[in-house]
């Protein structure tokens, strides 16, 4: 797990963060194993699909980073995402 504090919080506030960020990376990881490869962006429509609360593309962004570093998941090739710019398709190794 990775939690960038950014804002300083401590004690119980920062135990909420921690938390918020280790279920957010799990439910990126459970997502991506189950579609094989994915996108940030593709991930983020199924989240919203399936009726979580909102969970920010950084959000995810950072999850698949933190993945990338446990040795989880791999890029695989970048694309055009639907605002025309480039980004990584990710998979489950």
């Amino acid at each position: 797990m990775t939690y960038y504090n950014t804002n300083s919080e401590v004690g119980e506030q920062l135990n909420k963060a921690v938390k918020a960020a280790n279920v957010q990376t799990e439910k990126v990881y459970n997502i991506l194993n189950g579609k094989g490869t994915a996108t940030a962006w593709h991930i983020y429509s199924d989240i919203s699909f399936i009726g979580q609360k909102g969970m920010l593309i950084t959000s995810i962004r950072r999850s698949l980073n933190t993945l990338e570093k446990e040795g989880k998941v791999r890029k695989v090739e970048q694309v055009r995402n639907h605002f025309g710019r480039k980004e990584w398709t990710w998979q489950v190794i």
